[in-house]
Protein backbone atom coordinates (compact mmCIF):
# COMPACT_ATOMS: atom_id res chain seq x y z
CA UNK A 1 0.00 0.00 0.00
CA UNK A 2 1.66 3.24 -1.19
CA UNK A 3 1.91 6.54 0.63
CA UNK A 4 -0.05 8.21 -2.20
CA UNK A 5 -2.93 5.77 -1.68
CA UNK A 6 -3.05 6.39 2.09
CA UNK A 7 -3.04 10.15 1.54
CA UNK A 8 -5.89 9.78 -0.94
CA UNK A 9 -7.93 7.76 1.55
CA UNK A 10 -7.37 10.34 4.32
CA UNK A 11 -8.49 13.15 2.01
CA UNK A 12 -11.59 11.16 1.06
CA UNK A 13 -12.56 10.65 4.74
CA UNK A 14 -11.90 14.35 5.48
CA UNK A 15 -14.13 15.50 2.59
CA UNK A 16 -16.82 12.98 3.55
CA UNK A 17 -17.06 14.30 7.11
CA UNK A 18 -17.81 17.82 5.83
CA UNK A 19 -20.85 16.69 3.85
CA UNK A 20 -24.08 16.40 5.82
CA UNK A 21 -25.73 13.02 6.06
CA UNK A 22 -28.83 14.17 4.19
CA UNK A 23 -26.67 15.31 1.25
CA UNK A 24 -24.87 11.95 1.24
CA UNK A 25 -28.24 10.18 1.10
CA UNK A 26 -29.38 12.39 -1.78
CA UNK A 27 -26.28 11.54 -3.82
CA UNK A 28 -26.69 7.80 -3.21
CA UNK A 29 -30.36 8.08 -4.13
CA UNK A 30 -29.43 9.88 -7.35
CA UNK A 31 -27.09 7.01 -8.32
CA UNK A 32 -29.78 4.45 -7.49
CA UNK A 33 -32.22 6.42 -9.64
CA UNK A 34 -30.06 5.88 -12.73
CA UNK A 35 -27.43 8.60 -12.76
CA UNK A 36 -23.77 7.59 -13.09
CA UNK A 37 -21.38 7.84 -10.18
CA UNK A 38 -19.11 10.11 -12.19
CA UNK A 39 -21.83 12.64 -13.00
CA UNK A 40 -23.21 12.74 -9.42
CA UNK A 41 -19.70 13.06 -7.96
CA UNK A 42 -18.84 15.84 -10.42
CA UNK A 43 -22.09 17.76 -9.77
CA UNK A 44 -21.52 17.70 -5.99
CA UNK A 45 -17.72 18.14 -6.07
CA UNK A 46 -16.92 14.92 -4.20
CA UNK A 47 -14.45 12.17 -5.11
CA UNK A 48 -16.03 9.25 -6.95
CA UNK A 49 -14.36 6.85 -4.50
CA UNK A 50 -16.16 8.58 -1.65
CA UNK A 51 -19.52 8.17 -3.39
CA UNK A 52 -18.68 4.52 -4.12
CA UNK A 53 -17.92 4.04 -0.40
CA UNK A 54 -21.39 5.41 0.52
CA UNK A 55 -23.08 3.08 -1.95
CA UNK A 56 -21.14 0.09 -0.63
CA UNK A 57 -22.09 1.03 2.93
CA UNK A 58 -25.77 1.02 1.90
CA UNK A 59 -25.35 -2.51 0.49
CA UNK A 60 -23.63 -3.67 3.67
CA UNK A 61 -26.42 -2.26 5.86
CA UNK A 62 -29.03 -4.07 3.77
CA UNK A 63 -27.17 -7.32 4.38
CA UNK A 64 -27.00 -6.75 8.13
CA UNK A 65 -30.57 -5.45 8.70
CA UNK A 66 -33.99 -5.63 7.14
CA UNK A 67 -33.38 -4.43 3.57
CA UNK A 68 -36.75 -2.65 3.23
CA UNK A 69 -36.35 -0.78 6.52
CA UNK A 70 -32.74 0.05 5.68
CA UNK A 71 -33.68 1.30 2.22
CA UNK A 72 -36.18 3.72 3.75
CA UNK A 73 -34.10 4.92 6.72
CA UNK A 74 -31.03 5.49 4.53
CA UNK A 75 -33.04 7.44 1.95
CA UNK A 76 -33.42 11.23 2.15
CA UNK A 77 -37.00 10.82 3.41
CA UNK A 78 -35.87 8.28 6.01
CA UNK A 79 -33.10 10.48 7.35
CA UNK A 80 -35.56 13.40 7.56
CA UNK A 81 -37.85 11.08 9.55
CA UNK A 82 -35.00 10.03 11.88
CA UNK A 83 -34.06 13.67 12.37
CA UNK A 84 -37.63 14.58 13.29
CA UNK A 85 -37.98 11.63 15.70
CA UNK A 86 -34.68 12.36 17.46
CA UNK A 87 -35.43 16.07 17.94
CA UNK A 88 -38.97 15.27 19.17
CA UNK A 89 -37.61 12.66 21.61
CA UNK A 90 -35.11 15.03 23.17
CA UNK A 91 -37.46 18.02 23.18
CA UNK A 92 -40.51 16.32 24.71
CA UNK A 93 -39.05 13.67 26.99
CA UNK A 94 -35.69 15.16 27.99
CA UNK A 95 -35.88 18.96 27.84
CA UNK A 96 -39.54 19.33 28.78
CA UNK A 97 -40.28 16.05 30.56
CA UNK A 98 -37.06 15.63 32.54
CA UNK A 99 -36.31 12.12 31.24
CA UNK A 100 -32.61 11.18 31.44
CA UNK A 101 -30.46 10.72 28.35
CA UNK A 102 -29.73 7.15 29.42
CA UNK A 103 -33.43 6.33 29.03
CA UNK A 104 -33.49 7.97 25.58
CA UNK A 105 -30.47 5.85 24.64
CA UNK A 106 -32.26 2.73 25.86
CA UNK A 107 -35.35 3.59 23.83
CA UNK A 108 -33.30 4.01 20.65
CA UNK A 109 -31.56 0.71 21.33
CA UNK A 110 -34.76 -1.28 21.96
CA UNK A 111 -36.43 0.23 18.90
CA UNK A 112 -33.28 -0.66 16.84
CA UNK A 113 -33.04 2.95 15.65
CA UNK A 114 -29.53 2.98 17.15
CA UNK A 115 -28.44 1.01 14.06
CA UNK A 116 -29.00 4.12 11.96
CA UNK A 117 -28.30 7.10 14.25
CA UNK A 118 -25.73 7.80 16.94
CA UNK A 119 -27.41 7.06 20.27
CA UNK A 120 -24.63 7.21 22.85
CA UNK A 121 -25.22 9.45 25.86
CA UNK A 122 -22.37 11.69 24.71
CA UNK A 123 -23.88 12.15 21.27
CA UNK A 124 -27.33 12.83 22.71
CA UNK A 125 -25.82 15.30 25.15
CA UNK A 126 -24.34 17.33 22.28
CA UNK A 127 -27.73 17.54 20.55
CA UNK A 128 -29.41 18.42 23.87
CA UNK A 129 -26.94 21.29 24.39
CA UNK A 130 -27.64 22.51 20.87
CA UNK A 131 -31.38 22.42 21.59
CA UNK A 132 -30.92 24.48 24.77
CA UNK A 133 -28.95 27.12 22.90
CA UNK A 134 -31.47 27.25 20.06
CA UNK A 135 -34.40 27.50 22.49
CA UNK A 136 -32.72 30.47 24.15
CA UNK A 137 -32.29 32.16 20.77
CA UNK A 138 -35.90 31.41 19.81
CA UNK A 139 -37.27 32.84 23.06
CA UNK A 140 -35.25 36.04 22.76
CA UNK A 141 -36.01 36.61 19.06
CA UNK A 142 -39.73 35.85 19.32
CA UNK A 143 -40.18 37.99 22.43
CA UNK A 144 -38.50 40.90 20.66
CA UNK A 145 -40.50 40.40 17.43
CA UNK A 146 -43.91 39.85 19.04
CA UNK A 147 -43.34 42.53 21.68
CA UNK A 148 -42.75 45.15 18.99
CA UNK A 149 -45.88 44.13 17.05
CA UNK A 150 -48.32 43.60 19.94
CA UNK A 151 -51.10 46.12 20.60
CA UNK A 152 -50.77 48.18 23.77
CA UNK A 153 -52.20 46.34 26.77
CA UNK A 154 -52.74 46.88 30.46
CA UNK A 155 -51.86 43.78 32.42
CA UNK A 156 -51.82 42.27 35.90
CA UNK A 157 -48.72 40.54 37.25
CA UNK A 158 -48.35 37.74 39.79
CA UNK A 159 -45.10 37.27 41.67
CA UNK A 160 -43.66 34.86 44.20
CA UNK A 161 -40.38 33.26 45.17
CA UNK A 162 -39.59 29.58 45.58
CA UNK A 163 -36.66 27.77 47.17
CA UNK A 164 -34.59 24.72 46.20
CA UNK A 165 -32.19 23.86 48.97
CA UNK A 166 -30.05 27.04 49.23
CA UNK A 167 -31.12 28.49 45.86
CA UNK A 168 -33.96 31.02 45.52
CA UNK A 169 -35.89 31.57 42.28
CA UNK A 170 -38.11 34.60 41.64
CA UNK A 171 -41.05 34.03 39.29
CA UNK A 172 -43.24 36.70 37.69
CA UNK A 173 -46.17 35.78 35.42
CA UNK A 174 -49.11 37.32 33.59
CA UNK A 175 -52.08 35.35 35.01
CA UNK A 176 -54.70 35.46 32.25
CA UNK A 177 -52.31 34.16 29.57
CA UNK A 178 -50.05 32.14 31.86
CA UNK A 179 -46.97 33.69 30.21
CA UNK A 180 -43.81 33.53 32.35
CA UNK A 181 -42.36 37.03 32.19
CA UNK A 182 -39.39 36.27 34.46
CA UNK A 183 -37.87 33.27 36.21
CA UNK A 184 -34.44 34.00 37.58
CA UNK A 185 -32.11 33.14 40.41
CA UNK A 186 -31.56 35.85 43.03
CA UNK A 187 -29.72 36.20 46.31
CA UNK A 188 -32.19 38.59 47.97
CA UNK A 189 -35.94 39.16 47.89
CA UNK A 190 -36.05 42.75 49.03
CA UNK A 191 -37.95 45.59 47.36
CA UNK A 192 -35.08 46.69 45.11
CA UNK A 193 -34.54 43.16 43.81
CA UNK A 194 -38.24 42.70 43.10
CA UNK A 195 -38.34 46.04 41.28
CA UNK A 196 -35.43 44.99 39.06
CA UNK A 197 -37.04 41.62 38.35
CA UNK A 198 -40.37 43.21 37.37
CA UNK A 199 -38.82 45.96 35.22
CA UNK A 200 -36.63 43.41 33.43
CA UNK A 201 -39.66 41.16 32.90
CA UNK A 202 -41.57 43.95 31.13
CA UNK A 203 -38.66 45.19 29.02
CA UNK A 204 -39.45 45.23 25.30
CA UNK A 205 -43.19 44.61 25.78
CA UNK A 206 -45.85 47.12 24.79
CA UNK A 207 -47.67 46.75 28.12
CA UNK A 208 -48.55 48.78 31.19
CA UNK A 209 -48.51 46.97 34.53
CA UNK A 210 -51.37 48.33 36.65
CA UNK A 211 -51.49 45.86 39.55
CA UNK A 212 -49.58 42.94 41.07
CA UNK A 213 -51.13 40.04 42.98
CA UNK A 214 -49.13 38.12 45.54
CA UNK A 215 -48.59 37.29 49.19
CA UNK A 216 -47.89 39.90 51.84
CA UNK A 217 -44.11 39.53 51.80
CA UNK A 218 -42.63 42.93 52.69
CA UNK A 219 -40.18 43.00 49.76
CA UNK A 220 -42.81 42.39 47.08
CA UNK A 221 -45.37 44.69 48.72
CA UNK A 222 -42.89 47.55 49.09
CA UNK A 223 -41.61 47.17 45.53
CA UNK A 224 -45.14 47.32 44.10
CA UNK A 225 -46.63 50.09 46.22
CA UNK A 226 -43.60 52.30 46.89
CA UNK A 227 -41.14 51.79 44.02
CA UNK A 228 -43.52 50.99 41.15
CA UNK A 229 -46.43 53.00 42.53
CA UNK A 230 -49.22 50.64 41.45
CA UNK A 231 -51.94 48.66 43.18
CA UNK A 232 -51.03 45.55 45.20
CA UNK A 233 -53.91 43.05 45.49
CA UNK A 234 -53.84 40.32 48.16
CA UNK A 235 -53.77 36.59 47.51
CA UNK A 236 -57.02 35.02 48.76
CA UNK A 237 -55.29 31.67 49.19
CA UNK A 238 -53.04 33.02 51.97
CA UNK A 239 -56.02 34.65 53.70
CA UNK A 240 -57.84 31.31 53.65
CA UNK A 241 -54.70 29.55 54.84
CA UNK A 242 -54.57 31.70 57.97
CA UNK A 243 -58.20 30.79 58.73
CA UNK A 244 -57.42 27.11 58.17
CA UNK A 245 -54.36 27.13 60.43
CA UNK A 246 -56.03 29.30 63.04
CA UNK A 247 -59.46 27.67 63.28
CA UNK A 248 -60.82 25.13 60.80
CA UNK A 249 -57.72 22.93 60.97
CA UNK A 250 -57.66 22.68 64.79
CA UNK A 251 -61.44 22.12 64.81
CA UNK A 252 -61.07 19.27 62.36
CA UNK A 253 -58.44 17.63 64.59
CA UNK A 254 -60.69 18.21 67.63
CA UNK A 255 -63.52 16.44 65.80
CA UNK A 256 -61.22 13.51 65.00
CA UNK A 257 -60.25 13.20 68.67
CA UNK A 258 -63.94 13.28 69.70
CA UNK A 259 -64.71 10.50 67.21
CA UNK A 260 -61.85 8.39 68.55
CA UNK A 261 -63.01 8.95 72.17
CA UNK A 262 -66.58 7.96 71.28
CA UNK A 263 -65.38 4.86 69.48
CA UNK A 264 -63.30 3.86 72.50
CA UNK A 265 -66.31 4.36 74.86
CA UNK A 266 -68.52 2.18 72.69
CA UNK A 267 -65.89 -0.56 72.61
CA UNK A 268 -65.53 -0.45 76.43
CA UNK A 269 -69.32 -0.64 76.89
CA UNK A 270 -69.58 -3.61 74.52
CA UNK A 271 -66.72 -5.31 76.38
CA UNK A 272 -68.53 -4.94 79.75
CA UNK A 273 -71.76 -6.29 78.23
CA UNK A 274 -69.87 -9.31 76.96
CA UNK A 275 -68.41 -9.90 80.43
CA UNK A 276 -71.90 -9.66 81.98
CA UNK A 277 -73.33 -12.09 79.42
CA UNK A 278 -70.62 -14.64 80.23
CA UNK A 279 -71.35 -14.26 83.95
CA UNK A 280 -75.02 -15.06 83.45
CA UNK A 281 -74.12 -18.10 81.36
CA UNK A 282 -72.13 -19.53 84.29
CA UNK A 283 -74.35 -22.24 86.02
CA UNK A 284 -72.56 -21.74 89.35
CA UNK A 285 -73.57 -18.04 89.51
CA UNK A 286 -75.43 -17.05 92.71
CA UNK A 287 -77.32 -13.91 93.61
CA UNK A 288 -74.70 -13.08 96.22
CA UNK A 289 -71.96 -12.70 93.56
CA UNK A 290 -70.76 -9.09 93.92
CA UNK A 291 -68.94 -9.08 90.54
CA UNK A 292 -72.25 -8.64 88.74
CA UNK A 293 -72.90 -5.42 90.62
CA UNK A 294 -69.42 -4.13 89.79
CA UNK A 295 -69.85 -4.88 86.08
CA UNK A 296 -73.27 -3.21 86.10
CA UNK A 297 -71.83 -0.07 87.65
CA UNK A 298 -69.07 0.01 85.05
CA UNK A 299 -71.69 -0.30 82.31
CA UNK A 300 -73.60 2.64 83.74
CA UNK A 301 -70.39 4.71 83.88
CA UNK A 302 -69.58 3.72 80.29
CA UNK A 303 -73.08 4.81 79.22
CA UNK A 304 -72.67 8.20 80.90
CA UNK A 305 -69.25 8.60 79.33
CA UNK A 306 -70.62 7.62 75.91
CA UNK A 307 -73.35 10.27 76.19
CA UNK A 308 -70.73 12.92 77.06
CA UNK A 309 -68.62 11.82 74.07
CA UNK A 310 -71.66 12.15 71.80
CA UNK A 311 -72.21 15.69 73.06
CA UNK A 312 -68.53 16.60 72.56
CA UNK A 313 -68.60 15.20 69.03
CA UNK A 314 -71.81 17.04 68.20
CA UNK A 315 -70.34 20.32 69.48
CA UNK A 316 -67.08 19.74 67.53
CA UNK A 317 -69.06 19.03 64.35
CA UNK A 318 -71.22 22.13 64.80
CA UNK A 319 -68.19 24.33 65.46
CA UNK A 320 -66.36 22.96 62.44
CA UNK A 321 -69.42 23.38 60.22
CA UNK A 322 -69.95 26.99 61.37
CA UNK A 323 -66.27 27.83 60.78
CA UNK A 324 -66.27 26.23 57.32
CA UNK A 325 -69.44 28.10 56.32
CA UNK A 326 -67.94 31.40 57.48
CA UNK A 327 -64.71 30.74 55.59
CA UNK A 328 -66.69 29.70 52.51
CA UNK A 329 -68.72 32.91 52.77
CA UNK A 330 -65.50 34.95 52.52
CA UNK A 331 -64.47 32.99 49.44
CA UNK A 332 -67.85 33.17 47.68
CA UNK A 333 -68.43 36.83 48.49
CA UNK A 334 -65.05 38.04 47.28
CA UNK A 335 -66.33 38.55 43.72
CA UNK A 336 -67.36 41.79 41.96
CA UNK A 337 -70.67 40.12 41.07
CA UNK A 338 -73.05 38.05 43.18
CA UNK A 339 -72.64 34.47 41.97
CA UNK A 340 -76.30 33.70 42.63
CA UNK A 341 -77.81 36.68 40.80
CA UNK A 342 -75.02 38.25 38.71
CA UNK A 343 -75.72 41.64 40.32
CA UNK A 344 -72.84 44.05 40.95
CA UNK A 345 -71.24 43.83 44.40
CA UNK A 346 -69.89 47.11 45.75
CA UNK A 347 -67.04 47.59 48.22
CA UNK A 348 -69.53 48.66 50.93
CA UNK A 349 -71.56 45.50 50.44
CA UNK A 350 -68.43 43.36 50.52
CA UNK A 351 -67.30 45.09 53.74
CA UNK A 352 -70.58 44.21 55.44
CA UNK A 353 -70.40 40.58 54.29
CA UNK A 354 -66.77 40.15 55.33
CA UNK A 355 -67.46 41.68 58.75
CA UNK A 356 -70.31 39.24 59.33
CA UNK A 357 -68.16 36.28 58.28
CA UNK A 358 -65.22 37.25 60.51
CA UNK A 359 -67.58 37.92 63.45
CA UNK A 360 -68.87 34.37 63.11
CA UNK A 361 -65.32 33.04 63.02
CA UNK A 362 -64.47 34.97 66.19
CA UNK A 363 -67.54 33.60 67.98
CA UNK A 364 -66.66 30.04 67.00
CA UNK A 365 -63.06 30.59 68.15
CA UNK A 366 -64.30 31.89 71.50
CA UNK A 367 -66.71 28.98 72.00
CA UNK A 368 -64.06 26.46 70.96
CA UNK A 369 -61.58 28.05 73.40
CA UNK A 370 -58.87 28.40 70.78
CA UNK A 371 -55.30 29.15 71.86
CA UNK A 372 -53.71 32.59 71.61
CA UNK A 373 -51.63 31.57 68.61
CA UNK A 374 -54.72 30.36 66.77
CA UNK A 375 -56.51 33.64 67.53
CA UNK A 376 -53.48 35.53 66.18
CA UNK A 377 -53.89 33.68 62.89
CA UNK A 378 -57.52 34.75 62.69
CA UNK A 379 -56.58 38.32 63.54
CA UNK A 380 -53.97 38.32 60.79
CA UNK A 381 -56.53 37.08 58.28
CA UNK A 382 -59.04 39.71 59.41
CA UNK A 383 -56.38 42.37 59.01
CA UNK A 384 -56.39 41.66 55.25
CA UNK A 385 -60.00 42.83 54.99
CA UNK A 386 -58.95 46.37 54.00
CA UNK A 387 -56.75 45.00 51.21
CA UNK A 388 -59.70 43.02 49.84
CA UNK A 389 -61.90 46.13 49.90
CA UNK A 390 -59.17 48.22 48.21
CA UNK A 391 -58.92 45.66 45.42
CA UNK A 392 -62.71 45.73 44.91
CA UNK A 393 -62.63 49.55 44.77
CA UNK A 394 -59.66 49.45 42.37
CA UNK A 395 -61.51 47.08 40.06
CA UNK A 396 -64.64 49.21 39.85
CA UNK A 397 -62.59 52.37 39.30
CA UNK A 398 -60.82 50.61 36.43
CA UNK A 399 -64.18 49.50 34.97
CA UNK A 400 -65.66 53.01 35.18
CA UNK A 401 -62.61 54.49 33.44
CA UNK A 402 -62.69 51.77 30.79
CA UNK A 403 -66.39 52.37 30.07
CA UNK A 404 -65.86 56.14 29.89
CA UNK A 405 -63.06 55.71 27.32
CA UNK A 406 -65.31 53.52 25.15
CA UNK A 407 -67.74 56.43 24.70
CA UNK A 408 -70.80 54.17 24.88
CA UNK A 409 -74.38 55.20 24.37
CA UNK A 410 -76.77 54.93 27.29
CA UNK A 411 -78.21 51.65 26.02
CA UNK A 412 -74.75 50.18 25.33
CA UNK A 413 -73.60 51.19 28.79
CA UNK A 414 -76.49 49.25 30.36
CA UNK A 415 -75.74 46.23 28.15
CA UNK A 416 -72.04 46.34 29.00
CA UNK A 417 -72.29 46.88 32.75
CA UNK A 418 -75.39 44.84 33.61
CA UNK A 419 -75.03 41.95 31.17
CA UNK A 420 -71.79 41.53 29.23
CA UNK A 421 -69.32 42.28 32.04
CA UNK A 422 -70.96 39.95 34.60
CA UNK A 423 -71.35 37.25 31.93
CA UNK A 424 -67.64 37.35 31.03
CA UNK A 425 -66.60 37.42 34.67
CA UNK A 426 -68.83 34.46 35.52
CA UNK A 427 -67.17 32.56 32.65
CA UNK A 428 -63.79 33.06 34.33
CA UNK A 429 -65.28 31.81 37.63
CA UNK A 430 -66.47 28.64 35.88
CA UNK A 431 -62.92 27.98 34.67
CA UNK A 432 -61.00 28.77 37.87
CA UNK A 433 -63.11 28.25 41.01
CA UNK A 434 -64.39 25.28 43.00
CA UNK A 435 -67.44 23.15 42.32
CA UNK A 436 -69.96 25.14 44.39
CA UNK A 437 -68.90 28.46 42.88
CA UNK A 438 -68.90 26.97 39.36
CA UNK A 439 -72.48 25.74 39.75
CA UNK A 440 -73.70 29.12 41.02
CA UNK A 441 -71.80 31.02 38.31
CA UNK A 442 -73.08 28.80 35.51
CA UNK A 443 -76.71 29.26 36.56
CA UNK A 444 -76.36 33.05 36.80
CA UNK A 445 -74.54 33.30 33.49
CA UNK A 446 -77.22 31.37 31.59
CA UNK A 447 -79.97 33.53 33.14
CA UNK A 448 -78.15 36.73 32.12
CA UNK A 449 -77.51 35.47 28.58
CA UNK A 450 -81.18 34.61 28.21
CA UNK A 451 -82.29 38.00 29.56
CA UNK A 452 -79.85 39.81 27.25
CA UNK A 453 -81.15 37.95 24.22
CA UNK A 454 -84.79 38.69 25.08
CA UNK A 455 -84.24 42.34 25.94
CA UNK A 456 -81.63 43.55 23.45
CA UNK A 457 -81.05 40.68 21.02
CA UNK A 458 -82.99 42.02 18.02
CA UNK A 459 -81.85 45.66 18.35
CA UNK A 460 -78.06 45.23 18.77
CA UNK A 461 -75.83 44.62 15.74
CA UNK A 462 -73.74 41.45 15.88
CA UNK A 463 -70.44 43.23 15.11
CA UNK A 464 -71.03 45.81 17.81
CA UNK A 465 -71.97 43.10 20.32
CA UNK A 466 -68.70 41.27 19.61
CA UNK A 467 -66.73 44.50 20.18
CA UNK A 468 -68.44 45.03 23.52
CA UNK A 469 -67.84 41.40 24.49
CA UNK A 470 -64.10 41.79 23.81
CA UNK A 471 -64.05 44.86 26.04
CA UNK A 472 -65.93 42.98 28.77
CA UNK A 473 -63.42 40.12 28.58
CA UNK A 474 -60.54 42.58 28.94
CA UNK A 475 -62.19 44.13 32.03
CA UNK A 476 -63.20 40.86 33.70
CA UNK A 477 -59.67 39.47 33.95
CA UNK A 478 -58.50 42.42 36.07
CA UNK A 479 -60.25 41.14 39.18
CA UNK A 480 -57.40 38.85 40.20
CA UNK A 481 -58.14 36.96 43.42
CA UNK A 482 -54.97 34.90 43.76
CA UNK A 483 -51.51 34.17 42.38
CA UNK A 484 -52.30 30.47 41.91
CA UNK A 485 -50.67 30.49 38.46
CA UNK A 486 -47.30 31.20 40.08
CA UNK A 487 -47.92 28.77 42.95
CA UNK A 488 -48.73 26.00 40.48
CA UNK A 489 -45.70 26.78 38.35
CA UNK A 490 -43.46 26.76 41.44
CA UNK A 491 -44.79 23.33 42.38
CA UNK A 492 -44.02 22.00 38.91
CA UNK A 493 -40.58 23.62 39.02
CA UNK A 494 -39.88 21.99 42.37
CA UNK A 495 -40.72 18.55 40.95
CA UNK A 496 -38.39 19.14 37.99
CA UNK A 497 -35.55 20.19 40.29
CA UNK A 498 -36.12 17.11 42.43
CA UNK A 499 -36.30 14.71 39.46
CA UNK A 500 -33.19 16.15 37.82
CA UNK A 501 -31.31 16.57 41.13
CA UNK A 502 -31.02 20.27 40.22
CA UNK A 503 -31.92 22.03 36.98
CA UNK A 504 -29.10 23.86 35.24
CA UNK A 505 -29.61 27.45 34.11
CA UNK A 506 -29.81 26.26 30.48
CA UNK A 507 -32.50 23.67 31.21
CA UNK A 508 -34.46 26.12 33.36
CA UNK A 509 -34.46 28.69 30.55
CA UNK A 510 -35.45 26.00 28.00
CA UNK A 511 -38.44 25.00 30.14
CA UNK A 512 -39.59 28.64 30.31
CA UNK A 513 -39.41 28.96 26.52
CA UNK A 514 -41.33 25.72 26.03
CA UNK A 515 -43.94 26.82 28.57
CA UNK A 516 -44.46 30.13 26.78
CA UNK A 517 -44.27 29.07 23.12
CA UNK A 518 -44.92 25.32 23.00
CA UNK A 519 -47.33 24.14 25.72
CA UNK A 520 -50.99 24.57 24.80
CA UNK A 521 -54.30 24.77 26.60
CA UNK A 522 -57.36 22.80 25.55
CA UNK A 523 -58.28 25.49 23.02
CA UNK A 524 -54.91 24.98 21.26
CA UNK A 525 -53.44 28.38 22.21
CA UNK A 526 -49.99 28.97 23.67
CA UNK A 527 -49.20 31.45 26.45
CA UNK A 528 -47.39 33.68 23.95
CA UNK A 529 -50.39 33.75 21.64
CA UNK A 530 -52.68 34.75 24.52
CA UNK A 531 -50.34 37.52 25.70
CA UNK A 532 -49.27 39.01 22.36
CA UNK A 533 -52.62 38.41 20.59
CA UNK A 534 -50.81 36.84 17.64
CA UNK A 535 -49.36 33.43 16.90
CA UNK A 536 -45.63 32.87 17.38
CA UNK A 537 -43.57 30.85 14.93
CA UNK A 538 -43.88 27.07 15.18
CA UNK A 539 -41.08 26.28 17.60
CA UNK A 540 -40.63 22.66 16.50
CA UNK A 541 -40.32 23.48 12.79
CA UNK A 542 -37.95 26.32 13.70
CA UNK A 543 -35.75 23.89 15.64
CA UNK A 544 -35.82 21.26 12.89
CA UNK A 545 -34.35 23.76 10.44
CA UNK A 546 -31.39 24.41 12.76
CA UNK A 547 -30.60 21.23 14.70
CA UNK A 548 -27.77 19.21 13.16
CA UNK A 549 -28.65 16.10 11.17
CA UNK A 550 -28.27 12.85 13.14
CA UNK A 551 -24.84 11.27 12.92
CA UNK A 552 -24.20 7.61 12.21
CA UNK A 553 -23.55 5.13 15.03
CA UNK A 554 -19.75 5.23 14.92
CA UNK A 555 -19.12 2.14 17.06
CA UNK A 556 -21.57 0.02 15.06
CA UNK A 557 -19.96 1.14 11.82
CA UNK A 558 -16.63 -0.23 13.02
CA UNK A 559 -18.24 -3.54 13.90
CA UNK A 560 -19.86 -3.56 10.49
CA UNK A 561 -16.52 -3.01 8.82
CA UNK A 562 -15.02 -5.98 10.74
CA UNK A 563 -18.00 -8.24 9.99
CA UNK A 564 -18.73 -7.28 6.43
CA UNK A 565 -21.30 -9.42 4.67
CA UNK A 566 -19.70 -11.80 2.20
CA UNK A 567 -22.12 -10.80 -0.49
CA UNK A 568 -21.14 -7.15 -0.18
CA UNK A 569 -17.43 -8.04 -0.38
CA UNK A 570 -17.99 -9.86 -3.61
CA UNK A 571 -19.80 -6.95 -5.31
CA UNK A 572 -18.33 -5.75 -8.57
CA UNK A 573 -18.23 -2.16 -9.69
CA UNK A 574 -21.17 -2.65 -12.07
CA UNK A 575 -23.28 -4.21 -9.25
CA UNK A 576 -22.58 -1.27 -6.96
CA UNK A 577 -24.00 1.11 -9.55
CA UNK A 578 -27.14 -0.99 -10.10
Amino acid sequence: MTVEYLSSQKETIKNSSKISRIDQARMVYAVQSGQTQESVAQQNSVPRTTLEHWIKRMKELKCRHDPDVTAFLESPSGITFLHRVLVALLLIFHTDGGCGLASIHKFLKISTLDRFIGSSVGTLHKISDQLDQLLKEFGESERERLGAQMPHRKITGCGDETFFQEMMMMVFMEPSSGFILAEQKEEKRDAVTWENVIRTALKGLNVELIQVTGDEASGLTSAVTNLLGIHKSPDLFHIQQDITKGLTGPLARRKERAEEALKKCIEEKEQKMEELRKKFENPELTIKDKSIVKIGRKMLDAGIKEKACHQNLEKAENDQKAAQEARRAITENYHPFDLKTGVERTADQLSKELTEAYDRLDRVAEQAQCTDNQKKRLKKSRGMKESLLCTMTFFWCFVRTFIFNLQLSEEEMVIFQEFLLPIEYLKTVEKRCGKNERILAEGSRKSLEKALQIRYGPSLAKDRLEELQEGAQECAIFFQRSSSCVEGHNGSLSLKHHASRHLSAKKSNSRVVLHNYFSMRKDGSTAAERLFHQKPKDIFDWLLERVSWPVRPRSQRRKMERKTCGTADALTHSELVA
